[in-house]
């Protein structure tokens, strides 16, 4: 995809374009109450979110999302709230915005990423190089397992 760009968001109207998407498809989609979706991780000073853009017409449209989060002491990270638009599933979105992600982690030397996926995720994240890593649980309604990456 041409027109993709992945910005860390570093400007509030980064961070609202990010929120948008997450009503879009936690909210409205999904049916997961705000209160479970926004949280108090979302101001951390070691959460980063990313927005994915399509530019058309000398626009960009925010059209994917994810934060990531630095634990243990800078030894893993956390991908969270990984979030595609519905009309623009299949166009490699989401993938895009995990490289991306890989490679900010990557840059702070950050050995190891794991996050919790929904069921409808897994093969995504499989095909990603993830790797299931214990029982398989319920979080907001719905079966999520945790996977993990090593990245070095």
């Amino acid at each position: 995809m041409e027109s993709l760009r992945i910005v860390k968001a570093d400007k509030p109207h980064h961070i609202r374009n990010a929120h948008k998407i997450r009503t879009m498809v936690f909210q409205m989609e999904q049916n997961i109450p705000e209160s479970l979706d926004f949280d108090e991780l979302d101001d951390r000073p070691d959460t980063y979110h990313f927005v994915a853009y399509d530019r058309h017409d000398h626009h960009d449209y925010p059209i994917g999302t994810a934060r990531v989060r630095f634990l243990d002491e800078r030894a893993k990270a956390k991908i969270e709230r990984v979030a595609v638009l519905a009309t623009e599933r299949g166009n490699h979105v989401g993938a895009h915005i995990m490289e991306r992600i890989e490679a900010f982690l990557k840059e702070h030397k950050i050995p190891e990423v794991f996050l919790d996926a929904q069921e409808s995720a897994w093969r995504f994240y499989e095909k990603l190089g993830y790797i299931a890593d214990g029982e398989i649980f319920e979080e907001v309604g719905m079966p999520h397992k945790m996977m993990v990456k090593f990245l070095s």
